[in-house]
């Protein structure tokens, strides 16, 4: 390793870390959306999820490659 690698592997493990935002607060994402952490309880949630998964019709789309067709890394609605 260069010692120019070397100063730029010591750079990044000596960042300073930001620290999480509190748990009260939103998280601002991009304008379109905005993260509420714990809006749910626990128990709650996983039933709203169950349900999410047993009531719709999900999807494994494909795309096209030079390679053939692919199935997409993600489920649809």
């Amino acid at each position: 390793m260069t010692a120019q690698a070397k100063r730029s592997v010591a750079r990044r493990r000596s960042a300073k870390v930001k620290p999480s935002a509190p748990r009260n607060r939103p998280i601002r994402s991009p304008p379109c959306s905005t993260y509420y952490p714990d809006w749910l309880a626990a128990d709650a949630a996983l039933d709203l999820m169950g349900a999410l998964i047993a009531e719709v019709a999900w999807q494994q789309d494909t795309m096209t490659t030079p390679g053939g067709r692919k199935p997409l890394p993600h489920l649809t609605a």
